[in-house]
C-alpha cells in the first residue's frame, strides 16, 4: 500500500492515516490478534463499493483514524480515541467485504489467511 497512491474512495489523507494505523496495530498487536483467530477481513475488510462509508462491513484498521488499539480479545478490540475516549470493536462477519488492498498485493506477512501488503 503506497501513501501516494490512495486505493479508490478514499483521500489522500485517509489512506495515509489507515496505513499509519495498520503500521501501529501490526507492530504492537498482530502476533496476539492471529493467536486469538483474528482474520485479515475482521482487520482490513471494506465494503467493495463504498469502503469508506459502509461502519457495517468495515474492519478494524479502516475504523481506527488516529486511534490506538489498548486491549484485545477473542470477540472484541478495544481502543482509545484521540480525544481519549475508550471505544470498543466486536469482531462480526465480514460477509460481502473485500480486503482494503485488494488490487494492491505485495506480499503475506501470515501464512494462511490471505496475502497482506507492506505497510513501509
Amino acid at each position: 500500500m503506497e501513501p501516494e497512491r490512495p486505493a479508490p474512495n478514499f483521500s489522500r489523507e485517509e489512506w495515509q492515516q489507515l496505513i499509519e494505523d495498520g503500521k501501529a496495530f501490526l507492530a504492537e498487536w498482530d502476533s496476539a490478534a492471529a493467536k486469538l483467530g483474528w482474520s485479515d477481513f475482521d482487520l482490513f475488510g471494506v465494503h467493495p463499493v463504498a469502503p469508506t462509508a459502509r461502519y457495517d462491513v468495515m474492519g478494524l484498521i479502516p475504523l481506527m483514524r488516529g486511534s490506538r488499539v489498548v486491549a484485545v480479545d477473542e470477540q472484541s478490540e478495544t481502543i482509545r480515541t484521540r480525544r481519549g475516549s475508550l471505544l470498543t470493536y466486536l469482531r462480526r462477519p465480514s460477509a460481502g467485504a473485500v480486503l482494503v488492498w485488494k488490487s494492491g498485493v505485495v506480499r503475506s506477512d501470515r501464512p494462511g489467511l490471505g496475502p497482506r501488503p507492506c505497510l513501509t
